[in-house]
């Protein structure tokens, strides 16, 4: 059954993948939920929002000595392991707790769940160490600190704060042993965005005459570990979307929990987007608007019946939420190429802005530059760098705190002229500009993803221009930057990283474009991101291709390729690349 918009417009783009993410949406807020209540009922006196046991400590590591190699380490840790032991135990007795007690509470079904108050891991596996150690850590094996990892749990807030406290004031001691807290993560004072509190520690355990080593200890309340297991597949599909500043996370997890609310019905999901579509909530429909749009969902037709429905609500109304409502209108339309019909409504809009604040206003910026892009994008190039101009004349000419001649929003404009001069193939224009701006961001302190955008940008340039060894530079910089910042299974980092890999492939560095574009597949057949069935289909094109002509040392894998995609896999180099 397809969505319906009030005009009865058949949506049948709410296919499978997008209405699995949003039931994975609704699933991880209702896990989500389930936490809060336990919480509610056995964190009342909130003792773990003290101010003392706040968060600190950054990216930590072993001390000097404590493993020439990762071999060396790890054969360490296994000595320093059984001294923790003995240390958590005897200072869990000091504190009335047993290590060996048996502790009950239910999971989100009502079943129990049964744990040790003390449980010692095994040490971590050279091959997860190695893995870590390149995925994370730049191949810095003094940076792995969970080679040696225990967990306390405990049942009562009391407990949970009086063993925290405990170990942050060095009671955890013994006769020649000295254990210091490097790093706390408090994530009951700041809880997962699944909803999971518990707290991370890396204890420094210094022996005397053997040296130190950093350890992690996992504390945890058993009521809220029950609920570890059910919110923990939800981290997993929506880990990468989570990264970046705390206003792009918190922007998130409020669309989250708005579209959260919207499967309560009979049907199921489908259903629900329907009754969503065809309601008046504008404030949901919002959030499903801005959700389609992001790389969530990344949906611009369900972007645009969401936004289509607002524009209904508010009728002819001269005010800024119609105003608005057009504006998304006609940001959805581009995104689905209807370049005339977004002129359209962003024309509308750009009307209304000016009569509620006049020419200069901030609003009435932005919704010019729009009108720019969509003319860059019928390849009105001219026309383009005109209204971009008169947005960039009236940003700088702004007193908004990010525009004026060094405001952020100002470079953001002079970033989209370069780009229209890339695409006009005035090149050396185009880099002076997008330098300029990239300047202009890093000063005003733009957040690290629009700078990276940036950067990505003058990369292309470089490649377009034919300057390739200066585009492999700035490529790498930008995608070392997208792996901090966002990580490595972001849709931004991956589609990055597949630029990359095509243009390895047509420079002929068939390993290297093999090693990226597998990458990207790896990614999307995760779950990580998802770009719709047809560009996975493609990326597995072309990685066939690239190992058919990579011989025989990709015989096993092109093999695995193959029965995944049959038909994708059957094409020649020369069709895709």
């Amino acid at each position: 059954m397809g969505c319906t918009s009030s005009k009865g417009v058949d949506t049948s783009i709410c296919g499978p993948e997008t209405l699995r993410m949003l039931q994975n949406i609704l699933g991880m807020m209702q896990a989500r939920n389930a936490c809060r209540e336990v919480a509610m009922l056995e964190l009342l006196l909130k003792l773990m929002n003290d101010p003392a046991l706040k968060s600190f400590g950054g990216s930590p590591g072993h001390p000097e000595g404590a493993g020439a190699d990762l071999t060396e380490l790890h054969e360490k840790a296994g000595w320093f392991r059984v001294e923790l032991e003995k240390m958590i135990k005897g200072f869990l007795r000091r504190l009335d707790i047993d290590p060996q007690t048996e502790i009950k509470a239910l999971d989100e079904e009502g079943k129990e769940k049964v744990f040790k108050a003390f449980t010692m891991a095994g040490l971590k596996t050279i091959k997860s160490c190695k893995r870590k150690m390149t995925d994370d850590y730049d191949g810095d094996h003094m940076r792995i600190c969970d080679v040696v990892r225990c967990s306390i749990v405990v049942e009562t807030e009391e407990q949970l704060a009086a063993v925290l406290k405990a170990l942050l004031d060095g009671q955890m001691k013994g006769e020649g042993v000295k254990v210091t807290v490097a790093r706390l993560k408090n994530r009951f004072a700041e809880p997962m965005f699944t909803g999971i509190m518990d707290c991370l520690l890396n204890v420094l355990v210094e022996v005397e005459g053997q040296g130190g080593h950093v350890c992690e200890i996992q504390l945890h309340l058993a009521g809220i570990l029950a609920m570890k297991g059910y919110c923990h597949k939800y981290y997993e599909i929506f880990r990468d979307i989570f990264v970046g500043t705390a206003e792009s996370y918190e922007k998130r997890l409020d669309m989250f929990e708005k579209v959260g609310d919207i499967g309560g019905c009979e049907g199921g999901v489908e259903r629900a987007l329907r009754r969503l579509l065809e309601g008046q909530d504008v404030e949901k429909l919002r959030a499903l608007r801005e959700l389609a749009g992001m790389d969530v969902l990344g949906d611009p037709k369900l972007k645009g019946f969401a936004a289509d429905r607002i524009v209904e609500l508010m009728g002819e109304e001269e005010t800024e939420e119609a105003a608005s409502a057009l504006y998304f209108k006609g940001q959805g339309q581009n995104e689905n190429r209807e370049n005339d019909a977004a002129l359209v409504s962003y024309g509308k809009a750009l009307v209304t802005r000016i009569k509620l604040e006049g020419e200069g206003g901030d609003n009435v910026i932005v919704t010019r530059q729009a009108i720019a892009t969509v003319y860059k994008e019928k390849d009105e190039n001219e026309r383009a760098l005109e209204e971009y101009e008169v947005a960039l004349k009236l940003s700088e000419a702004s007193s908004h705190s990010e525009r004026g001649v060094e405001g952020k929003a100002t470079a953001t404009i002079i970033a989209s002229i370069g780009n229209v001069h890339k695409v006009m193939k005035n090149y050396d224009k185009a880099l002076e500009l997008l330098k300029r701006s990239l300047e202009m961001k890093e000063k005003a302190g733009a957040e690290k993803a629009d700078i990276l955008t940036t950067v990505g940008l003058i990369a292309s340039t470089y490649r377009m221009a034919g300057r390739d060894s200066e585009a492999a530079e700035w490529n790498e910089m930008c995608l070392a930057g997208q792996e901090a910042e966002l990580g490595k299974n972001h849709p931004v980092t991956l589609t990055n990283v597949y630029n990359i890999g095509v243009a390895c492939a047509k420079a002929g560095a068939i390993d290297k474009a093999v090693e990226h574009i597998e990458r990207v597949l790896t990614g999307l057949e995760s779950g990580a991101a998802s770009f719709g069935a047809p560009f996975q289909e493609r990326v597995a094109a072309r990685l066939g291709a690239l190992m058919r002509k990579g011989g025989g040392q990709y015989t096993a894998r092109l093999e695995a390729l193959e029965k995944k995609y049959p038909e994708a896999t059957k094409k020649l180099f020369s069709e895709v690349f």
